[in-house]
């Protein structure tokens, strides 16, 4: 089964391994007022997380390290899964083609998301499926190469025009960083609330931190009676969410066995 993978983006290790509840929360869950567009609802109300590789980046990130949650962590939550990055639909104009050359409103981002979104419950069933009929070989959709608009592009996909205007054909059509790269075909899953730290299956850090990551792996074990795997970066590379990302197809094969 697909373990669950997080970056935290905007914090490192330090930070959010101290946050309250130890569990990731979303801006809900922590008290504060959602946005009162749909996506920012939507963003304000969940923790995200791939059912795929750790490529997920924003200008300026400062995340050393990733969070890869064991398979059905999700398990009796509320939220919803799509298999596309929802926040390349969220701004104008949105990052996924065709709907930032047409500079698509909102209500029509919004009913492409909806009509494609499946229920968390729902979400391994639908994702195999996918998983099936899009890649000849499914473990293609492992690759997390330096490229990211080759990186994982399958055969064919869900709706199929999402294809032909992201990853490499969108890239050859509208130039450099104007449409989707492999989060068009990353699955997105959304959880409702929080995912506590205790459901950790394996942590991917800078190597100058695994002695302190060990201690926190250590309390988790004793809160659990389950030790998470700490997988360091070699020595000399330094944690950024490009060396992260690289390691993530290999990290979550091992994993998967």
């Amino acid at each position: 089964m697909m373990p669950l993978v997080h970056f935290p983006a905007s914090a490192r290790f330090d930070e959010w391994s101290t946050w309250p509840g130890y569990s990731l929360k979303s801006k809900v869950e922590q008290g504060k007022t959602p946005r009162q567009d749909r996506f920012g609802d939507l963003s304000d109300r969940h923790v995200f997380v791939y059912g795929g590789p750790c490529c997920y980046y924003h200008d300026g990130c400062i995340g050393d390290a990733v969070i890869y949650f064991a398979p059905g962590v999700e398990l009796g939550c509320k939220g919803g899964a799509t298999p596309f990055d929802s926040g390349s639909l969220e701004h104008s104009p949105a990052r996924l083609q065709p709907f930032r050359a047409t500079n698509a409103d909102e209500d029509k981002r919004w009913r492409f998301f909806t009509k494609y979104q499946v229920s968390l419950e729902d979400w391994r069933e639908s994702f195999a499926d996918w998983l099936a009929f899009v890649f000849d070989d499914p473990d293609s959709y492992l690759d997390s190469g330096a490229d990211r608009h080759a990186a994982g592009e399958p055969e064919r996909t869900r709706p199929a025009f999402l294809l032909h205007h992201n990853g490499t054909r969108g890239r050859a059509r509208y130039g450099e960083d104007e449409c989707g790269d492999r989060r068009a075909w990353t699955w997105e899953i959304r959880i409702e609330g929080a995912l506590p730290f205790e459901k950790i299956a394996l942590l991917h850090i800078p190597f100058d931190a695994f002695e302190h990551v060990n201690d926190f792996a250590d309390e988790l074990e004793r809160r659990t009676g389950v030790r998470p795997q700490v997988k360091p970066l070699p020595p000399g590379v330094a944690a950024s969410f490009r060396s992260l990302y690289a390691d993530s197809g290999s990290i979550l094969r091992e994993l998967i066995r």
